[in-house]
């Protein structure tokens, strides 16, 4: 069969201008069909394709097309030995096994088998063949097509597998204040190496990637008995070992390439890169952006803006780093200043041939090693295991808009208000608890409302007034600052010192103030009131009943207007903590 397939390939190079490097299938249909009738399988279940000389092309070859969504028996990639050289048969044979590999056992694109053939001085070699599983049909293609490179592809167990990763690589999560999300962002990226940064109004360039800074370092002095301090290397002769003195550490100030969130991050995830013995191993390495928004993004990312362009994961324009960056990549690799090393990074065969397939994909261009050029750190490119995800609260998006360019290099997840629940999935019950102490003959009151059902009415009213939900509370915008019981184990109750300074005060600053007092909620009788009404001048701070001195009587009033409660109304029954 072997010989059979040489005959065809001949034929097929005769017959077709342009050989390999012509992309169209349709010249391996006489190819396909021997295969076919060898296997007794219809001509549908077996594709063919070319890469040229260069395998990692195998990789867009075997997903075009139809085969983006389909399942296929066989699959037969052919490529070019342009050494001529058997040991680079072999070579050529591996890198494609590895291309290849991502091509088992998925849901789009996938093969049973995929064979590979090289042409090298003139004869066709099928030089391997992968599978996930061997079968009579595997075993029939390894026969006659004599092949003796065979790997079969065992699945990771699941059990021993890190948790799935279930967003997309580049990712803003946006929602009201108080909605979780950052603890949505840490609940994957905590698994897994995670750098934080958080964006503020003097954040730039330099601040999120790294610029030269005074440091202190520690230098050797020798100190002579009885002298001036004078700086000398260590003795390296007799003469001088025999003087009386004394070698200290001594501070001194110098100005480096200090590396910020980014680069730190970046190096970390190409580092996990080049370690992987196999691409499903390769770790993640997550940067993790607070509040994107309050940042100048333009300003913050620059030049690293071209890189969030992504294909295949990895960056699909690379970028020239400057020359403080490029020196800073490779410099010494050390706990404290972590870097590709003096040596830069350090790739397999391999994994140049999937790096440069994603930068080679026309045929007609000039050659380009972006992977030797990445491990010297000549240019920049994010690696497909590093994920940026960021936060956004939808409140504080006026102050730096982010432009329609930047935003479209991102997914985008809504965090939707909702109640908060504990691990188990059960409702936590937070509450809004406070006593209001006796008075004047009348007995004291306990006021005992659900946090979630105040939530959920203020909220009503936030978006009548606004006509919007940027403004909305979420679920955790006020945590629970005392327990219910002693022998609780965490905070349930949020005490009215608590519902005061955050919550009402946020209501009177950022809401209704710059909205207009539409709703009754900031009014007692026809009187309207102010944020300092709830700290009445006369009111005496008891330390245990009432140690700020609020208004607690105006806290009550305010608490069920936005239930719609008559004051006159018992709270329901507290539910247990």
């Amino acid at each position: 069969m072997l010989d059979k397939m040489n005959e065809l390939y001949q034929q097929m190079l005769e017959k077709y201008d342009g050989g390999l490097s012509n992309t169209s299938t349709k010249k391996f249909d006489e190819i396909v069909s021997a295969i076919a009738q060898l296997l007794d399988i219809p001509e549908a279940e077996v594709y063919a394709t070319g890469s040229g000389s260069r395998p990692g092309n195998l990789e867009v070859r075997l997903s075009q097309g139809v085969r983006a969504t389909t399942h296929t028996t066989v699959g037969l990639g052919f490529i070019i030995d342009e050494k001529n050289s058997p040991d680079n048969v072999e070579k050529l044979t591996n890198s494609a096994l590895v291309t290849c590999k991502k091509f088992l056992g998925r849901g789009k694109a996938h093969y049973d088998n995929i064979v590979i053939f090289v042409e090298s001085n003139g004869i066709l070699y099928a030089s391997g063949i992968i599978c996930q599983k061997r079968t009579s049909i595997t075993d029939k293609l390894i026969d006659e097509l004599q092949i003796s490179n065979v790997q079969v592809v065992v699945p990771t167990s699941t059990e021993t597998e890190a948790p799935a990763i279930l967003f997309p690589i580049q990712t803003i999560f946006y929602g009201a204040p108080g909605t979780g999300k950052s603890f949505k962002t840490n609940e994957i990226a905590k698994k897994y190496s995670t750098i934080r940064t958080t964006f503020h109004p003097d954040s730039d360039y330099s601040t999120f990637v790294g610029a030269y800074k005074p440091t202190s370092t520690k230098d050797n002095r020798y100190v002579m008995d009885g002298s001036n301090p004078v700086a000398m290397k260590y003795p390296d002769n007799d003469e001088q070992e025999n003087r009386r003195g004394t070698f200290i550490k001594d501070s001194k100030i110098e100005y480096r390439f200090v590396k910020q969130a980014f680069l730190k991050a970046y190096i970390k995830a190409w580092k996990y890169f080049a370690m992987a013995d196999k691409e499903n191993e390769v770790k993640p390495q997550f940067l993790v952006i607070e509040e994107i928004n309050r940042g100048n993004c333009a300003q913050i990312f620059g030049d690293l803006f071209q890189l969030l362009d992504r294909k295949e994961g990895f960056s699909e324009y690379h970028i020239e780093a400057d020359e403080d960056i490029r020196k800073s990549l490779i410099s010494e690799d050390t706990v404290t200043d972590p870097s590709f090393g003096e040596k830069g990074l350090q790739f397999t065969d391999a994994q140049k041939d999937a790096i440069n397939a994603v930068f080679n994909k026309d045929e007609d261009a000039p050659f380009r090693n972006v992977a030797d050029d990445i491990a010297c750190g000549k240019v920049l490119v994010l690696p497909p295991n590093f994920y940026i995800w960021a936060t956004m609260n939808t409140s504080d998006q006026s102050l730096f808009p982010i432009d329609s360019a930047f935003k479209r290099r991102w997914d985008w997840k809504y965090v939707r208000i909702c109640e908060g629940k504990k691990k188990d999935g059960s409702p936590l019950n937070y509450r809004i608890r406070f006593t209001i102490p006796e008075t004047d003959g009348k007995p004291a009151e306990t006021v005992d409302e659900k946090w979630w059902d105040f939530v959920k009415d203020i909220n009503k009213q936030i978006e009548e007034a606004t006509k919007s939900e940027d403004k909305k509370l979420g679920f955790f915008f006020c945590k629970p600052d005392k327990k219910a019981a002693d022998t609780d184990d965490c905070n349930t109750i949020i005490s009215a010192e608590t519902f005061v300074g955050k919550v009402v005060f946020y209501l009177w600053q950022d809401v209704f103030k710059d909205y207009g007092f539409k709703s009754d909620i900031f009014k007692k009788g026809d009187k309207k009131i102010s944020f300092h009404d709830f700290y009445p001048e006369d009111m005496v701070a008891d330390e245990e009943t009432n140690p700020e001195g609020i208004d607690l009587e105006l806290v009550k009033t305010f608490i069920y207007k936005v239930l719609d409660k008559k004051e006159n109304n018992t709270s329901e029954a507290p539910a247990e903590a």
